[in-house]
């Protein structure tokens, strides 16, 4: 049994999964951290653990239920930490097609990724483990949507079929062209609206795993090849790895079900906690 406190980092190839893993391999933590650093290429990275940390690299394709599966096993201890950060953004080229890849990688495999974690994984019985999901500045911006969407995306009662239900309307109205006035208004790009759904899960599973704190964070904006796609401004990814490590291994209290963010994008803080 590893006694170190083992977390699985997603999306770690590069960019800000990179950062992640990079500023977690030199935080001194008691216990000390093991970390999976996974990405569907399983890259070794140059990055060389302080504080008796540890890191391996592993593959994960996280749309596969069998590698999410495989990976569970060959940790074969239960999980503490949790971090969603892999993420596609197919909008340079906004269409049906494409929205339902994204919504295939940044919500569906988000959500069986906590769910497989969560029971196969053992966190939902480590007490004090933890799921952090990175979202987006975009998809805080929840007056984007109809008043009729607001109230589902937040409502207390909302479920993890309802929320299926939820994009799978976006995704129609996507193929129909009706976004506008089927209540998403200008929101031109599946991305934010499958981060709008990604907070939402992290609510959904705070009041449904109560022993788990999960929480969900936008992490700015960040000078990565998914950041260029806005233009060339931005921060240093380590810089951005700051809230998601906090929600990780830092004092958040007892809170669960939050959203994370600082005043700015480009704010370099470990961000506070917001409404979305």
């Amino acid at each position: 049994m590893d006694k170190n406190m083992i977390i699985v980092v997603t999306g770690s190839n590069r960019g800000l999964g990179q950062a992640i893993c990079r500023l977690l391999a030199k935080t001194s933590h008691y216990p000390p951290l093991t970390i999976y650093a996974t990405s569907r290429e399983s890259i070794s990275l140059d990055i060389k653990p302080l504080h008796n940390n540890l890191i391996h690299f592993e593959q994960l394709d996280i749309t596969s239920t069998s590698s999410i599966q495989s990976l569970i096993s060959n940790i074969n201890s239960p999980v503490d930490i949790l971090i969603n950060n892999a993420a596609v953004a197919l909008d340079q080229e906004y269409n049906y097609e494409n929205a339902v890849k994204t919504f295939e990688v940044n919500y569906r495999a988000t959500r069986n990724m906590c769910e497989l974690f969560l029971n196969a994984g053992g966190m939902a019985e480590n007490r004090g483990s933890r799921i952090v999901n990175v979202t987006a500045s975009g998809s805080s911006k929840l007056s984007s949507y109809s008043k009729d969407i607001q109230a589902q995306f937040s409502s207390p009662s909302l479920t993890l079929i309802g929320l299926d239900n939820l994009a799978d309307i976006y995704l129609q109205s996507v193929k129909a062209g009706t976004e506008e006035e089927s209540g998403w208004n200008h929101v031109k790009g599946s991305y934010n609206v499958s981060k709008s759904c990604v907070n939402a899960l992290t609510a959904v599973l705070s009041r449904q795993y109560r022993g788990t704190l999960i929480n969900c964070c936008c992490p700015g904006w960040n000078k990565t090849d998914m950041g260029s796609l806005g233009g060339d401004f931005g921060k240093d990814p380590m810089d951005g790895a700051k809230i998601p490590v906090k929600l990780a291994i830092g004092d958040i209290g007892d809170v669960s079900g939050g959203y994370w963010a600082n005043d700015s994008i480009v704010d370099t803080g470990d961000g506070e906690l917001r409404e979305w």
